[in-house]
Parts: structure tokens; sequence; C-alpha cells
């Protein structure tokens, strides 16, 4: 947290690790707060030619992983699924069908693109780096290159030189947001820069130099009425969607044992409503029922394994959830919940073997 002799810099650089961070999802709270504040020339938004590449590169990767992870789904569930093939209709089409990845990248770049041109971003180029200034920062083994001279921080470097060098002109420190370790050391080395590992934290400080007393009052009403939220959470939470990972079967119910808030920030404060982002611990206990593969023989005509016993567990989990909390603007220490929204309503995984991968 910046404290009073250091406000929160009104010119702001976004790391690529920020983006891959939230999975590159531009109607995330605290980034469409960002995105507003640009707009209305309250901050301003800095990447360099070398980290648009890096974050391009960083999504083309993550649309890589998910095409090929769709595709060994196809591959595993094909057989089973195989009779609904006979569907005269085409509600099952999509189960057989291939991904093709490159209208998902146009699509993804686009959403990129058109986030940089929202925000009024500038693009500043790395070519005035000074190259004997970026080496010697390898060869004497500071950040970002650390003890091992990891050669894979290179563009971090150059990145950080041409920021280092917009600082200088114009006389004001850049706010770093990354959660890339490497830079957070680099930056606690300079002057010029105030480093931010979540976008959520730097809104926060940007909203307590503007309110920070309406902030300290949400944070209190939480605080107050925190086991009344865990509760709604746990009920939220108990009603999403539940997957097995590692086994073929299903979760029949899930039963929350006890939700506890670790951490709570305000990324959006409206007139009569306050947005928070919280991360939580939930634990819970799983019903699930799944296919007893040691029972399995061998179909030789269908070339599968047939298993002929299911096995039924309880299984006992807990995860830490990202949470985007929705409550009225606290009155007289109470709060009203309006929407929770937990790990952007996706299914959650559970695996039947916790040494899984």
């Amino acid at each position: 947290m910046v404290n009073e002799s250091q406000p929160c810099p009104r010119d702001v650089f976004i790391d690529a690790s920020v983006f891959r961070a939230i999975n590159f999802n531009y109607s995330n709270p605290a980034l469409e707060t960002l995105v507003g504040l640009a707009a209305d020339g309250g901050l301003q938004v800095y990447f360099t030619d070398i980290s648009i590449e890096e974050t391009k590169s960083l999504l083309l990767n993550t649309i890589d992983k998910a095409a090929s992870t769709v595709t060994n789904i196809h591959k595993k569930a094909r057989t089973n699924i195989s009779v609904l093939q006979n569907i005269g209709d085409d509600r099952f089409r999509n189960l057989f069908e291939q991904i093709d990845p490159d209208p998902i990248e146009n699509e993804l770049l686009g959403q990129l693109e058109s986030f940089i041109k929202d925000a009024n971003a500038e693009i500043i180029s790395t070519e005035k780096v000074s190259v004997k200034t970026v080496f010697d920062q390898y060869f004497t083994r500071k950040p970002p290159f650390g003890d091992g001279k990891k050669k894979s921080e290179f563009p971090d470097a150059f990145t950080l030189g041409a920021l280092k060098n917009l600082s200088i002109s114009k006389g004001v420190p850049i706010a770093i947001i990354a959660k890339d370790n490497d830079l957070k050391l680099a930056c606690d080395d300079e002057p010029e820069f105030v480093h931010f590992e979540k976008i959520d934290a730097y809104i926060e400080c940007l909203l307590i130099e503007v309110v920070e007393k309406v902030i300290e009052n949400v944070n209190e009403a939480v605080e107050a009425d925190i086991e009344n939220i865990e509760s709604l959470i746990g009920k939220e939470f108990e009603g999403l969607g539940f997957f097995l990972d590692d086994e073929w079967g299903e979760v029949v119910e899930v039963i929350v044992n006890g939700v506890e808030i670790l951490e709570h920030n305000v990324v959006q404060l409206p007139t009569d409503k306050v947005q928070l982002s919280i991360i939580a611990s939930i634990d819970f206990t799983a019903e699930v029922i799944y296919d007893d593969m040691n029972t399995a023989s061998y179909d030789s005509e269908d070339k599968v394994l047939i298993p002929h016993q299911t096995i039924q567990d309880a299984l006992d989990r807990t995860i830490d959830a990202d949470i985007d909390l929705t409550i009225d603007m606290p009155s007289n220490m109470s709060v009203v919940v309006q929407k929770i929204i937990i790990n952007g309503e996706s299914d959650i995984k559970i695996t039947v073997d916790t040494d899984y991968p």
C-alpha cells in the first residue's frame, strides 16, 4: 500500500503478467474502473512496444493450450458419446467438431486492441534505451535479471529502461502493475517506480486518495458483517457447477463447511453501489460418483474399457476463490448484498486424486 508521502502515480504501466492473471478478461471490474478513469483523463496508461508483443504472445500461447485441451477432451470423450451422432438435429454437433483457433485468435486479439484504444493507452518505444545499461544490469545480476542472469528478462529490462526515461522526462513516478517477481524487485531499486501486484490494489490506492473516508466506512461495514457475507458466499458456492477433473463421473452434491474471507478490496465505488474484490478460502465436502476402472473389462470390438461398478465418495476440499461482491452503499454499518460472482461463475474443478497434476 502506498502511504501519504508517496501518492498513487497517475501514470501507470500494466505488465503482460497482469493480463494473464485475469485470464485476458477485459470486463474485470478493476480493469473497467481503470479504463473509466483513463477515459476521463484521471490517469495515463502506458505500454511499451515490447510489452505489447509479450502480451500478444502470452495470449496466443493461452489460446493454443485451450485449443489443445479441447482437442484432448474430444478424443477422450468421442468413444463414449458417439451414439449422440445418431440424433437427427444439431444439438450435439459441437461435441464432435474440432476447434479452429484462428477466429478465436482474431477475436481475442481484437479485444486487446479495443482495450488499448478504450484506455487511451500510449505505446512508448524502447529504441532509445541504453543497451550498455541493460547489459550492465545483466552482468552485475541486478533486477530484473537476478542471480540466475535470466536471459528471458531482457524484454523486461528494456521496458523498464523506457519507463524510467519516461518518468525522468515527465518528473513523475510511474506505477508498475506486475505479478512478475523480477519486475517487483527491479521496482524496489528504482525511486521512479511504485509497484503494485494487482490492478485492484492500484485502483484501491487511487480511490483511497479520492474517497478515503468512504472506503474506510465500507471496509468497516464489511468487517462488522463478515460472518453474514461469508454465509452468503457459501450458499452461492453450493449453487455453482462442479465437475471431476481426473475421473469419469459427476459431482452429486456440494456442502460448504466454512468460508473465511482472506482479503477484500474496493474496486468500484459509484454513488449507491460498491464493488469489492474478495479472496476467500472455502472449505467444502463434495459427494461424488465415478467409474471404478479397477472393475473394467476391455471391449475388443469397440476398443474401450467398460467399468462394471462405480465408486461413491465424500471428498473434503478447500479452495481459494476470487469473488466479485456488489453491495449497497453501507448505511449505519449495515451491508446489503446485491450480487455475488465466484470465480467468474466458472464451473469448479474437483480432483479425486489430490496428487493428480
